[in-house]
């Protein structure tokens, strides 16, 4: 028979080992001594860089020399039938490749010198932090790139402060984010020192190393803007592809364009036959093609 004091025994004993379960299992969620360096997880991994700037000079070849009559300029998508096909197509896709050299010339010079600086992580805040100097425009900024570990992705913020420029100082520069496996992400560009605002919306696809999407959509609300919100151009590109290069330019309606507009444009960077097609601009909803010479032909 099992005593009354047997029993209170063996409860405490019972008692002792929960108490050490517990104990143990605290143990390896945290360390028992506070002045344990805290180890910090994998960080997070930088995006490519073409995702901010794809390599466009792909295009640069897309105008033949002397092909462009004197005095024709982009004209914000407007009707330019006058022209040969090849040229068309280059003087449509200079209209948004000059904008976005212009406003993305400091987020790239920013975000492109990260690559060659090590992140320090910060247990406090739970973030990692890539801080650097970048001249860009005879300007001297110092760049913050701020990235941490979200549920899903990982999550970017870029702030700079212009030096010698007491108005410009820790200034959302962009912010972003990017699938954990590098295959997708996106990246919001704010404009205003002193106000920011969204301007440009990036968002990219990359599946392997032959092939990148990327599209850059106009959040600008400005009155008078060739590329209202809503506008945008796209980028692809499959090495394996017959045109390896495919650019997809759409205008929303604007005091130069009575409607929509939507340009497609399909290149071969090594043979460089291509084609466009523009029902505005052409009045067909056909593709219209160019030979290795730039020559217009039939498009097979």
């Amino acid at each position: 028979m099992i005593s009354l004091t047997d029993t209170c025994m063996y409860t405490k004993l019972n008692s002792i080992k929960t108490l050490a379960v517990l104990c143990g299992a605290l143990t390896f969620i945290t360390a028992c001594d506070p002045q344990e360096d805290i180890v910090a997880p994998s960080e997070p991994s930088l995006p490519p860089a073409e995702t901010m700037m794809p390599d466009f000079s792909l295009f640069a070849s897309m105008s033949p020399d002397g092909a462009t009559p004197d005095g024709a300029t982009p004209d914000g998508g407007r009707t330019q039938t006058f022209l040969p096909n090849a040229t068309i197509a280059y003087l449509n896709y200079i209209v948004w490749n000059t904008l976005i050299s212009i406003d993305m010339a400091l987020p790239v010079a920013a975000f492109s010198n990260s690559f060659n600086y090590d992140a320090e992580y910060d247990a406090e805040k739970g973030q990692w932090l890539w801080a650097y100097d970048v001249t860009a425009g005879g300007d001297t900024y110092q760049a913050e790139l701020i990235g941490k570990i979200g549920d899903e992705s990982f999550l970017w913020e870029m702030y700079a402060s212009k030096k010698g420029d007491d108005n410009f100082q820790r200034v959302l520069w962009f912010s972003g984010a990017s699938n954990f496996d590098e295959r997708g992400g996106n990246w919001i560009i704010y404009r205003d020192a002193m106000s920011p605002k969204e301007h440009l919306q990036i968002d990219w696809t990359k599946d392997d190393q032959n092939s990148l999407s990327i599209r850059f959509t106009s959040l600008a609300d400005t009155e008078g803007s060739k590329t209202p919100r809503g506008s945008y151009v796209e980028y692809l590109l499959d090495s394996d592809a017959e045109f390896d290069v495919l650019y997809n330019l759409f205008f929303v309606k604007n005091n130069d364009l009575p409607e929509d507009k939507l340009i497609e444009i399909r290149y071969n960077s090594n043979s460089k036959i291509g084609g466009i097609r523009s029902t505005q601009d052409f009045q067909s909803v056909d593709w219209q093609c160019w030979d290795s010479q730039y020559k217009d032909v039939g498009c097979n």
